[in-house]
């Protein structure tokens, strides 16, 4: 519901560059030191920097941002078919009930009237991180990953900025360098931080779980902030989705 807002003051790509931008350079900061390379580069366009900037779009264009959260929280789906399609991996009775679970939560919102051209765009952002995730865990299963992130943040401000003078637009107003300023320190800089700290004391399967709480999250802020009422299939399906990607968590612990 913060990016929504925020995006009242500014295009999608002045936004993503803005949250990229400060937020690695404290990153950076914090870190003292950054990792960088070609893989690097991959990394952070698959990652971050195409993610987010979809996922601002789909924001800015979808009536529910909550429901974009649980679009590109399909990535675990994804993430599944990719292995199961391209490295020919068996999987488990509780990963098919999760993926079929999840996607009849897909075709529910889908039959609603809530699902927008800004919800496909978020679910393709879903598809491009389950992508990304898989290449990740190839590539830097133990890698620092405040510096690795300090790096990809910054990079990512970079190839975003290519697209600004396509897509600009940007009210000199204080409030909204302020929201901008505020999601920043929230998503990019906190949210990370607290991420990478829970992969390392818990690890990524349940950190993965605790994750899904975003969704459920911008629900909750959307409805008290934006006043927003998710319909019954909504909830109904978004549900489902979580349900499903729960079950494809706990089969991989």
């Amino acid at each position: 519901p913060v990016s929504k807002i925020t995006l009242e003051y500014m295009s999608p790509t002045v936004l993503t560059f803005i949250r990229f931008f400060i937020g690695g350079s404290i990153i950076f900061l914090i870190s003292r030191k950054i990792i960088y390379g070609k893989k690097e580069l991959i990394n952070s366009l698959l990652n971050v920097a195409l993610v987010i900037l979809l996922l601002n779009i789909g924001i800015a264009l979808t009536l529910n941002p909550a429901f974009a959260s649980v679009m590109i929280y399909t990535q675990p789906v994804f993430v599944v078919l990719i292995e199961i399609i391209y490295y020919k991996r068996k999987v488990g009775l509780n990963e098919i009930f999760g993926m079929i679970t999840a996607f009849i939560g897909v075709l529910i919102v889908v039959g609603s009237i809530s699902f927008d051209l800004g919800s496909l765009i978020a679910l393709l952002a879903g598809f491009i991180w389950a992508i990304g995730t898989i290449y990740h865990n190839t590539n830097f299963k133990n890698a620092d990953l405040i510096a690795l992130h300090s790096f990809m943040s910054l990079i990512s401000a970079l190839i975003v900025s290519l697209f600004i003078p396509f897509d600009y637009y940007f009210a000199e107003k204080y409030e909204g360098i302020a929201y901008a300023i505020l999601l920043t320190l929230i998503a990019q800089v906190f949210g990370y931080l607290s991420w990478f700290y829970s992969i390392k004391e818990i690890g990524p399967i349940r950190s993965g779980i605790f994750s899904l709480l975003v969704p459920v999250a911008a629900y909750l802020f959307s409805y008290l902030i934006l006043g927003l009422h998710a319909s019954f299939f909504t909830i109904l399906g978004s549900s489902m989705v979580l349900i499903g990607i729960f079950l494809l968590f706990i089969k991989r612990k």
